[in-house]
């Protein structure tokens, strides 16, 4: 549950803007409607769900669960109430369900399992599962389909026998997609297993790219800043267009004072979102 806490921001000085719209929006719901949610916590005073609500307000009533005493416990309960109460990302979901894999896991059930069955025909046929996949549909109730849960599942939970070949064709696969789609879909501490600082230095080199970009194409499009050079030029180059082109173009690429205004405004928002999705090794 901890690193369920992390991944969302909630444990750094800094908040997301959605973490804050989300506070704001409690706090409004508290003065119209009370407490209409309690904050859940096991047997030992560990709470289950309710984090935003406590850090908008630190005595929101609270119902203890007796029975909930064991990790896998938690795990269950907070899957049943944030995957069936609230729309949650997905980051978040493949999180709490592989947190109960590896629990599953570590208890000795398998990826991948043959079993000979005979069909209704009296023939004998071999039937593959998934043990671990088919104890979290059990557990969950319906809270998330079995065809999610699949596609929410780490490798090492999907087939033993072929978890290198699954390691290797999620890497080949994900090395084609951007760094920034990987951090938007949100898969936690995956990517900085998978990829160590090599993905931090590929998020950077994306944002220099983005930065430059974006500020590039908001002035070329800028009718002010235009008239303003293209005057300047005028003025030195004798109205010469190929020459106001020409210079335009330089002076474009060379505004760094500009360029490094919309680098830090990206750079804000790709650190908000590292800060919610990769937890720091």
């Amino acid at each position: 549950m901890n690193s369920h806490r992390r991944r969302l921001g909630l444990e750094t000085n800094r908040k997301h803007p959605e973490r804050m719209i989300e506070e704001r929006d409690l706090k409004t719901s508290e003065k119209a409607v009370g407490q209409l949610y309690p904050v859940l916590r096991d047997a030992d005073g560990n709470v289950i769900d309710g984090y935003h609500r406590l850090d908008v307000n630190s005595e929101w009533k609270s119902v203890t669960l007796e029975n909930v005493k064991t990790e896998e416990d938690r795990l269950i309960i907070a899957a049943h109430v944030n995957l069936g109460r609230r729309t949650i990302g997905t980051g978040e979901k493949a999180e709490i369900i592989n947190d109960l894999a590896e629990i599953y896991y570590q208890q000795g059930l398998k990826p991948k399992v043959l079993k000979e069955m005979v069909d209704k025909n009296g023939r004998m046929m071999r039937v593959q599962y998934n043990e671990i996949k088919n104890k979290i549909v059990e557990v969950l109730e319906g809270a998330v389909s079995s065809s999610k849960i699949g596609r929410y599942l780490y490798p090492k939970y999907v087939d033993q026998t072929s978890s290198e070949a699954y390691k290797e064709y999620y890497q080949e696969r994900r090395e084609n997609i951007s760094a920034w789609t990987l951090l938007k879909n949100s898969y936690g501490n995956e990517l900085r297993k998978r990829y160590g600082d090599n993905f931090i230095k590929r998020l950077e080199a994306e944002m220099e790219n983005k930065a430059l970009t974006k500020a590039k194409a908001t002035l070329r499009y800028d009718r002010f800043f235009r008239t303003e050079i293209e005057y300047e030029i005028r003025e030195e180059y004798n109205d010469s267009t190929d020459i106001i082109m020409k210079n335009y173009e330089d002076r474009l690429r060379n505004d760094q004072g500009f360029i490094e205004k919309v680098k830090a405004e990206i750079r804000e928002e790709y650190e908000a979102e590292l800060s919610m999705s990769v937890v720091a090794a």
